[in-house]
């Protein structure tokens, strides 16, 4: 059908902002936050994605987790940007395949997976802790010719209705927003129908409240009443994109989403790549399964009230689009089982990456701690002769007993430790012991505490199910985890005691070495001296400094537990992984028989049993047994997930550029889903827009549309429910127009939005339309992608038709 267009109607809406960039950006690659009035942009030369305010402040940038590594840059360009509905995570999409959620907050790494065709299975496991940025990219750009680049990322919010129904899938009846409920709300929740049983007043209770409460008991959190798990100090470890998200209370609240009330909702986001490769993953980073398009993604959409996402592949393969409908089974991933298995999931993935961050951090602390008394010591030691003077313990310890000075420990007292090394030795070693217990005591132990429930759940889950479809898991992979989750918090337990013990050791000891500096300074055997010794030399408890000299100075017992393992550094393969001699047969009971052995001398069985004492070693394994969890539950979920439905669209010319894509969910006629695509043609003057109409028996209609303007068409998007926005240049005088359309009704009627003046600089190209009611927006991008205009769409300008509808 073709139309004609009305002579223009002059008109203006006012201009909010105005902001002109020092970097250009790509435009086609700006999206706009609804919820936070952001705009996201990728900018064209720096291989990062910057987030403004519509004053175009900058709010935070966001890189690559790997961009360093890389060589050239086209593995860390993106390629993909879009907001979550919520505007709490902000998805970007590089070239290399990987797809990286961002926080909408500050823009730190939330979580991230791959599109490319290697996948998952095709990642190294690691045998010790090394920085998360290099878990999982190898460093490496696409091989040339090798298609990687993730494309599309899309969100779709599905919340159960007040029938019960989720889009078209059955779900229990809804419950959100009811808050906490006891047993008596249940009761006086049922029907006011009474009637007599025994002579006794009996309240009847209803299927749908039966229902509802069988519900709420599966979804019930236990950890709930559980403290907020604390934010991770680093004490100057560098920390990556992945350690980053622990640094805030904020972010771990976030993270783990201690103030988000329990929904029946689900929020589903797709991401595709180049590849012709689609994941399908649910609470953002819970991946359900994959899909194969066979085709290179170009653009997505879904709706809310369908149950289905549609992505259209473009025709550089075979000169033809294809679109591709995923079908959500939302009956199942909106039911009580997924939910608590999808919720239990990414605690075992966030939970897992907090508790690698808090041994990386134990770690550094007690690395940094002992390198300032370390140097210290070794300066005593250089000057000591073995032969004639003893070692450095023997020295010091004969001192503590006889409080007689040889000439080089006076010198090494007065001259190299004195009193300003004494202070930076005590705050070292009282700012390790500090920050190790509290790690242990505020992080670690919490933090396995809710690992343990989230596996316990499943496992609870795994054995009801045993032999089922309905959870298709074996139980006894949780098991194995829990045993290894046991096993760190024993070892844990253990470098508590520790740590309390030699830090009240090192106390006596730095309480002793201060005194006996005041006593060198003065002089052995002077009045001065000899005053400050019966003044404090009765309060020194020798018990604690003789025990820490002789065990403690030179070889905590810290190290067994909190340096890396020998042989458990690099990584491997997955078979290399469960067969190396760390990992192998190792269980809980390994890490009890060693932890009684651990400070025999000369037990030959103290080295190998350093793998069940290692904390980083118990953390590596722990990491490797929820991958495995992980694993198997995306294999079973991959079941739910059919083959894609393709149709080829003959009727759209292969050189056809694509403006927007969109679906919606029609309230009459037998139409499953209608998908809309606004799309630019051979002549750049005419606006096409093609309906695709899917039935429940995967047939399609094909319906199209376009109209004639006088000029050239910019870009065009869709807009609210039923509206249409187009930029055009006008061939007549040479200005651009702002227009809009109305889809319902007669789209050829165009109204005039905004006219751009010739003489201004900003040269229109492209926009975006966003934000909410009461403040919606248009955003106009031009100046070759170095300046845009925030056009205020919710107040008319001076001229023009005052009554249009947006």
């Amino acid at each position: 059908m073709e139309h004609d267009s009305e002579p223009f109607e002059h008109n203006e809406l006012p201009i909010l902002y105005e902001k002109h960039l020092s970097a250009q950006i790509e435009t086609h690659l700006a999206t706009y936050c609804d919820a936070h009035d952001l705009i996201a942009a990728a900018r064209t030369n720096e291989r990062d994605v910057v987030v403004w305010r519509l004053n175009g402040q900058e709010a935070f940038t966001v890189k690559h987790p790997s961009a360093d590594d890389y060589d050239d840059e086209s593995g860390s360009t993106p390629i993909a940007v879009r907001w979550k509905p919520d505007g709490s995570l902000l998805g970007v999409g590089w070239a290399d395949g990987w797809c990286c959620l961002y926080s909408g907050e500050d823009g730190k790494l939330v979580s991230q997976h791959s599109t490319s065709e290697r996948s998952d299975e095709d990642l190294e496991w690691r045998l010790d802790l090394s920085s998360p940025d290099h878990e999982t990219h190898s460093g490496s750009a696409p091989e040339e010719g090798e298609a990687q680049g993730c494309t599309c990322v899309g969100w779709t919010a599905y919340r159960a209705s007040e029938s019960g129904s989720m889009a078209n899938g059955k779900h229990s009846p809804d419950i959100d927003g009811m808050g906490e409920l006891t047993t008596e709300d249940w009761f006086y929740g049922a029907d006011d129908d009474v009637e007599l049983a025994n002579g006794h007043a009996v309240k009847k209770v209803n299927a749908n409240s039966i229902s509802q409460l069988a519900d709420s008991i599966m979804t019930l959190d236990v950890t709930r009443p559980l403290p907020s798990l604390s934010a991770i100090p680093s004490h100057g470890l560098r920390a990556g994109s992945h350690a980053s998200k622990f640094s805030s209370q904020a972010a771990v609240d976030g993270i783990f989403e201690t103030r988000k009330p329990a929904s029946h909702g689900i929020d589903v986001l797709i991401t595709s790549g180049s590849s012709g490769f689609s994941n399908v993953l649910v609470n953002d980073s819970v991946k359900i399964g994959s899909v194969h398009l066979g085709a290179h993604s170009a653009h997505s959409a879904s709706n809310p009230r369908c149950s289905s996402s549609a992505i259209l592949s473009d025709a550089e393969t075979d000169g033809m689009y294809r679109l591709h409908y995923i079908d959500l089974p939302l009956a199942i991933l909106g039911g009580s089982l997924l939910h608590v298995i999808a919720t239990n999931m990414k605690r075992l993935q966030n939970s897992m990456a907090y508790i690698t961050q808090t041994i990386r951090c134990i770690q550094h602390d007690f690395t940094t701690g002992l390198q300032f008394p370390s140097r210290l010591l070794d300066r005593l030691k250089d000057e000591l002769d073995p032969d004639e003077d003893g070692d450095t313990i023997s020295k010091l310890y004969h001192l503590a007993m006889t409080t007689s000075f040889t000439p080089k420990v006076l010198e090494w007292l007065t001259d190299i430790v004195k009193d300003t090394n004494h202070k930076r030795w005590d705050q070292a070693v009282n700012t390790m012991y500090s920050n190790i217990q509290n790690h242990i005591y505020i992080n670690l132990l919490p933090a396995l505490d809710r690992l343990s429930i989230a596996t316990s759940t499943l496992r609870g889950h795994a054995k009801l199910h045993e032999g089922t479809s309905k959870f298709d898991v074996p139980s006894e992979l949780f098991s194995t985890l829990l045993d290894q989750v046991d096993a760190l918090r024993l070892v844990a337990q253990r470098v508590q005691l520790i740590v309390m013990t030699e830090f009240r050791q090192f106390r006596a000891f730095s309480k002793w070495l201060r005194v006996m500096i005041e006593v060198g300074i003065a002089g052995p055997g002077s009045k001065s001296a000899i005053e400050t010794e019966e003044r404090e030399v009765p309060s020194l408890d020798y018990s604690l400094l003789l025990s820490y000299i002789k065990d403690t100075m030179t070889g905590s017992k810290l190290a067994v537990h909190v340096e890396q393992a020998q042989g458990m550094q690099g990584s491997c393969d997955k078979g290399s992984f469960f067969e190396h001699p760390g990992v192998r047969g190792r269980s809980r009971e390994n890490t009890i028989e060693a932890l009684e052995k651990v400070h025999t001398l000369d037990d030959p069985g103290v080295q190998d049993s350093g793998y069940d004492i290692s904390m980083s070693t118990l953390t590596a394994r722990i990491a490797a047994q929820v991958r495995l969890c992980l694993e198997s539950i995306t294999a079973w979920q991959s079941k739910m997930l059919s083959q894609p439905t393709t149709t080829y669209l003959r009727e759209i010319p292969s050189e056809s550029r694509v403006f927007d894509m969109r679906m919606v969910c029609p309230t009459q006629g037998r139409a499953e889903s209608v998908t809309e695509i606004l799309m630019g043609g051979d002549d750049t003057a005419t606006l096409h827009l093609h309906r695709i109409a899917r039935f429940h028996d995967n047939t399609f209609a094909f319906e199209e549309e376009h109209i004639s303007l006088a000029g050239e068409v910019l870009h065009a998007a869709f807009f609210g429910i039923s509206g249409c926005t187009v930029l055009i240049a006008s061939a007549d005088d040479r200005r651009c127009y702002l227009l809009s359309s109305d889809l319902q009704a007669r789209w050829d009627r165009l109204r005039v939005l905004h006219a751009f003046p010739t003489e201004g600089a900003l040269e229109p190209k492209r926009f975006v339309v966003g934000g909410r009611k009461g403040k919606m927006v248009c955003v106009v991008f031009g100046a070759e992608g170095r300046a845009w205009q925030v056009l205020d769409l919710e107040r008319g300008g001076s001229g023009g038709d005052q009554e249009m509808q947006f």
